[in-house]
């Protein structure tokens, strides 16, 4: 047994999650993986049990970076490794993995805490995120790799497609807040602090903060391309310098 215990699920439940796998098409044999897999941790903890997604959440994120990595560099054979980094950040970031969770409706499967659904959190974008990788983990280790790729890949050409331009795959906020959140479940904060010139030929002037620390100054002229150029520079000292991403959440 991979687990101790599946206190939550019950015959109603689990004839819903079956039938939820039949619309989509995907085969599974252990219904109570999979019911784990949409246990968030507020949850556990509520029924005083260790039982959450947090460990599938952690397995079905190297599986989706994994499947993303090897499809777009088969896709894109000319590709250079940052422009290859800049596209995977924006297929697996926080925004397009909760857009795919409210597309197969995943939010209705979710269990979270009274106090977590009174504050939104079904439809927080970070749950709903971390909801997909946890069934992308759960379905691992159910299927396989195969199966997994199956069901992921049609769901990610048309992502992986939007940043075949330019302006998609030079995104630097979010390929730093990629890099930012695997690992510290926070995003880059970004502050206009000045505004420069005529309305016609305006200047912006953004604080890229991490941690409540103001790490770069960006400048543009928009307040968009000043948050670009703020982020920008983050990584390239992170490239550059090789620089730590832990030393920006040290004391």
């Amino acid at each position: 047994m991979l687990y101790k215990e599946f206190y939550l699920i019950t015959e109603l439940r689990r004839k819903a999650l079956q039938d939820f796998l039949a619309g989509l098409k995907i085969p599974f044999k252990n219904i109570e993986l999979l019911h784990l897999a949409f246990v968030h941790s507020s949850f556990a903890n509520k029924n005083q049990s260790s039982d959450n997604n947090q460990r599938l959440e952690f397995l079905g994120d190297s599986v989706l970076s994994l499947c993303v990595s090897e499809f777009i560099y088969e896709k894109y054979p000319q590709a250079a490794e940052g422009k290859l980094t800049r596209i995977r950040s924006y297929v697996v970031s926080e925004k397009t993995l909760s857009e795919l969770s409210r597309k197969l409706k995943f939010d209705q499967f979710i269990l979270i805490s009274w106090g977590e659904e009174n504050s939104g959190g079904r439809q927080r974008d970070a749950i709903l995120a971390d909801t997909f990788e946890a069934f992308l983990g759960a379905l691992y280790l159910d299927q396989g790799m195969i199966t997994v790729k199956d069901f992921l890949l049609p769901l990610m050409i048309e992502e992986i497609d939007k940043v075949s331009h330019e302006e998609f795959v030079y995104d630097y906020k979010t390929e730093l807040q990629y890099l930012i959140q695997k690992k510290y479940k926070k995003c880059p904060e970004y502050k206009v602090v000045k505004e420069d010139g005529p309305p016609h030929n305006k200047l912006f002037y953004s604080e890229l903060i991490i941690n409540d620390k103001v790490l770069a100054l960006g400048v543009g002229n928009s307040k968009k391309r000043a948050e670009q150029e703020a982020a920008k520079q983050i990584l390239e000292k992170i490239r550059k310098e090789n620089i730590n991403i832990e030393n920006f959440f040290k004391e």
